[in-house]
């Protein structure tokens, strides 16, 4: 195996190889299956068993809801959304999640949610339009004139209540859409610029992220899937609008963390999905290893990378995908155990994190509810006592710490 820390040897130096075993930190991504008794619609749960997880399968059944609902249904919904987030935070502890959320369960879906609250998107005159490198047509909102933040939302308060439901000394992770993905994930009427437009998104996400900051919030993610999609864009200026995302977070006191997937396919086991081309990983992974984030989410259950990716991180922390959300197989702990294993000849443990590849909101009801809960406990279970050789020379090892990242 490869050194995990220090220079390589001289080749007549004494070496002595033993192996250790170390403990990896775990997470998920964000979102997880809705209880059956919270009725709030999302793509995971409408527009039928061959489009879950697509985005615009929920938006119109989202927007009614909010249309219909009254003082009453509101008291009560959101009495169940805290019983389901305390539901959901649980099951993940009790599978083993060292850094949970709170399963997204208040949003329809990842991104749109948050569009809600933005002046200037509007939901009312929805547009189908090809999304994801053509990957399917989606109805999505329209954003009709310059975006500003609306309010009506607190995402600190949110947190808030959601960390409230956590035991203690347990953290809750708070996920935010990146201005890129919202770029692409509405239909755009007036700036017809993507640049310009994720620009001032970077604006509105950032103060999302301070309030967050100021509230104690240590988790704080952004999700940018439409990196890997469009790996030129993000090196053009999405990046950039990733760092303005995170601008003037305190340093030290919140893991600036960015998740990057290929994408949802629309069911469980489906084959077909035209995902996102891994190769994006190793096109922007030193941009980002140079940028101010601390830690990236990346998928590799379900693409297995070639590890050698991680070699181009030499700062900054990598989440990877571990298991595969849009499978029904369970994997065994020995085969993401060895899969981890390799991952340490390229990555010290400390800047290693163990998740799944991407929210979980697919592995939903009767048939895929249990499976769920094996896959992950599997998971977090093969981040325990994880093989990595250390070699000693001259008797005396030195960890290779990695520089301090930059401040946003």
């Amino acid at each position: 195996r490869e050194f995990v820390s220090g220079a390589m040897p001289d080749a007549a130096a004494d070496v002595e190889a033993s192996e250790i075993l170390v403990d990896l930190k775990t997470t998920v991504v964000g979102a997880y299956p809705k209880p059956e008794y919270l009725k709030i619609p999302d793509f995971f749960n409408t527009g039928g068993d061959q489009k879950a997880g697509l985005l615009g399968a929920s938006l119109n059944a989202y927007s009614e809801m909010l249309s219909s609902q009254t003082e009453e249904s509101k008291e009560q919904l959101e009495k169940d959304v805290m019983r389901a987030s305390t539901e959901v935070i649980a099951k993940q502890c009790k599978c083993g999640v060292d850094v949970v959320t709170d399963g997204e369960v208040r949003r329809e879906n990842y991104l749109h949610y948050l569009c809600r609250f933005i002046d200037g998107i509007d939901f009312t005159q929805p547009k189908e339009m090809s999304v994801r490198n053509n990957a399917y047509t989606a109805l999505v909102p329209t954003v009709t004139k310059e975006v500003r933040w609306r309010g009506g939302l607190s995402c600190a308060e949110e947190w808030r209540k959601a960390q409230a439901c956590a035991p203690a000394g347990v953290h809750v992770k708070y996920t935010l859409p990146g201005p890129m993905t919202i770029c692409g994930s509405v239909f755009d009427t007036y700036y017809k610029d993507n640049a310009r437009l994720s620009g001032d998104l970077a604006k509105i996400v950032n103060q999302q992220v301070l309030e967050l900051a100021a509230s104690g919030c240590k988790y704080i993610q952004i999700d940018e899937p439409v990196f890997a999609r469009k790996p030129e864009e993000a090196l053009s200026y999405g990046i950039k609008c990733l760092e303005d995302c995170f601008a003037g977070c305190p340093e030290g006191s919140v893991e600036r963390t960015m998740h990057m997937c290929c994408g949802y396919p629309g069911h469980v086991d489906q084959t077909d999905y035209l995902k996102a081309d891994p190769s994006a990983y190793v096109r922007i992974a030193s941009a980002l290893d140079a940028s101010c984030v601390d830690a990236v989410s990346i998928e590799d259950a379900w693409c297995q990378n070639d590890l050698s990716l991680l070699d181009n991180f030499k700062r900054t922390k990598v989440i990877l995908g571990t298991m595969n959300v849009s499978s029904s197989r369970v994997e065994e702990v020995s085969e993401m155990r060895s899969r981890l294993t390799e991952a340490l000849k390229h990555i010290e443990p400390e800047r290693l994190m163990v998740a799944p590849d991407c929210g979980l909101g697919l592995l939903q009801g009767e048939k895929y509810g249990h499976l769920l809960d094996q896959k992950l406990a599997n998971m977090c279970q093969a981040a325990k006592a994880v093989p990595l050789l250390r070699k000693r020379v001259h008797g005396a090892e030195d960890p290779l710490q990695p520089p301090q990242k930059k401040i946003a």
